[in-house]
């Protein structure tokens, strides 16, 4: 298939010279890659059947590559081989997990010595460091592909407009222009066999810039979709809230990255009349769930691009309703194969969604472990505090919940100039009715929030 472009780095905003290809050219160019994604719009309502055959299949090319060809897995699944050399899945419970620690020990070792021709080449993926550790790992072009396709799905689905453009505030990645002068592709978005006239342009700027330059940006931009992590959409809702702004010309908030909260969604709403279409990723194992398109508040697991497992601590599977750790295996991953990789992400499962879709479901995204509460028993517990609730004790200034001691949190407000004062007792007494334990909660001004 041919390769469908990343995201593409624009800091100064500069039109390329534009599409060179007439519509016919672009169409068959692109062709392997339109029938991919017609083929995931329609496998989504296929039976629960038919897409565990499907899974099964790749699950099982997948292993028979690693383990001809990757000098990690070369004894590792030895419990999946049956008695003539075939793949045999039924113990796949079996194989151990893929830790976070290993993936940086072994980076080379779970590199494929060789890939099939029609994965074509390969690029390296690296993730922030923030879990303890930056990952590496190789994609090849058929798995960014497949990947870009589902990630269509899923806007389609949300019937989002190629026709606006597209704001990404987000980290820039200093290597992401690259090449960009000699691919027009790079500066829109959307499907790459829509004629390039029909697609918005796709521009990128530092979620570092201060909220009312990224708000004068993005309304030179409009009409467009706000691409961010959940934490700045929710400062720009709050600095709307503050100082005002003119939000007309934002028609909808793609997030990702972070925990999108009900919180969050609400505040979006109510400052910046934004709907946020979410989903779930990472670096190292690419797009897993996206936000039910049809409202179902949940999130479906994007069964044609991995196996996605969620795991109680003893390693056994979570049922609906229980919470575990994510363990993913990416099923076009033949260039570095993540099998039964586990990340720091807490997930609840949930029961099969009203949509129609056959797709897994994931009820409720808890976040990664160091975000969560722990309590001496073992237990977690996600935090939800109320923007309009935490305004109301300490006014317009920023704040942060920190867990320093399993019995004792701390809530750090930055010092900021500010005509309401701040209640903390009232403060310490909301965080401890939403905690519902006993625990000593403290409040105190802090110079700078980290």
């Amino acid at each position: 298939m041919s390769k469908l472009p990343d995201a593409a780095q624009d800091r100064d905003g500069r039109e390329e010279d534009g599409d060179r290809m007439s519509p016919g050219a672009r169409r068959e160019k692109y062709a392997s890659a339109r029938e991919a994604f017609e083929e995931l719009l329609r496998l989504q309502f296929t039976s629960i059947e038919a897409l565990s055959a499907t899974q099964a299949a790749g699950t099982a090319a997948l292993v028979s590559h690693a383990i001809r060809n990757v000098p990690f897995y070369q004894s590792r699944l030895d419990m999946l081989l049956g008695a003539g050399g075939d793949v045999d899945l039924a113990k796949w419970l079996d194989v151990p997990v893929l830790t976070r620690a290993e993936l940086v020990s072994q980076a080379e070792a779970l590199k494929a010595v060789a890939l099939p021709a029609a994965h074509g080449t390969t690029r390296v993926a690296r993730s922030s460091g923030t879990s303890g550790g930056q990952v590496e790992v190789l994609r090849s072009e058929l798995q960014d592909t497949i990947s870009a396709c589902v990630q269509m799905r899923f806007w389609h689905d949300c019937k989002l407009d190629y026709a606006n453009n597209l704001g990404m505030v987000r980290a820039l990645d200093p290597n992401a222009g690259i090449g960009r002068k000699s691919n027009p592709e790079a500066v829109r978005w959307g499907p790459t066999w829509l004629p390039y006239a029909e697609r918005g342009v796709r521009r990128i700027i530092s979620v570092h810039s201060p909220l009312d330059r990224q708000l004068e940006w993005l309304n030179g931009l409009a009409p467009v979709y706000l691409h961010t992590m959940p934490s700045n959409l929710v400062a720009l809702a709050h600095h709307v809230r503050d100082h005002g702004g003119d939000v007309s010309g934002i028609k909808g908030a793609i997030t990702g990255g972070e925990v999108l909260t009900d919180d969050i969604r609400a505040e979006a709403r109510k400052w910046l009349g934004l709907e946020a279409f979410d989903s779930l990723a990472s670096a190292e194992c690419g797009l897993m769930a996206t936000n039910c398109p049809d409202g179902g508040g949940c999130y479906h697991i994007q069964a044609e691009l991995a196996v996605v497992e969620v795991l109680k601590p003893d390693g056994g599977p979570c049922r609906p309703g229980e919470t575990g750790l994510l363990t993913v295996t990416p099923l076009y991953g033949f260039a570095t194969p993540l099998i039964r990789y586990q990340s720091d992400d807490w997930v609840k499962v949930g029961e099969m969604c009203r949509c129609g879709r056959s797709l897994p479901v994931i009820a409720e995204i808890l976040g990664r472990d160091r975000h969560l509460l722990r309590f001496a028993d073992g237990t977690r517990l996600k935090l939800e505090p109320e923007s309009a609730e935490i305004f109301r004790h300490l006014g317009p200034r920023r704040w942060q919940i920190a867990q320093t001691a399993l019995d004792r949190i701390t809530v750090r407000v930055a010092d900021a100039r500010c005509d309401q004062p701040a209640d903390f007792d009232a403060m310490a007494a909301y965080v401890g009715q939403l905690i519902g334990r006993d625990m000593n909660i403290e409040c105190s001004f802090v110079p700078v929030l980290g």
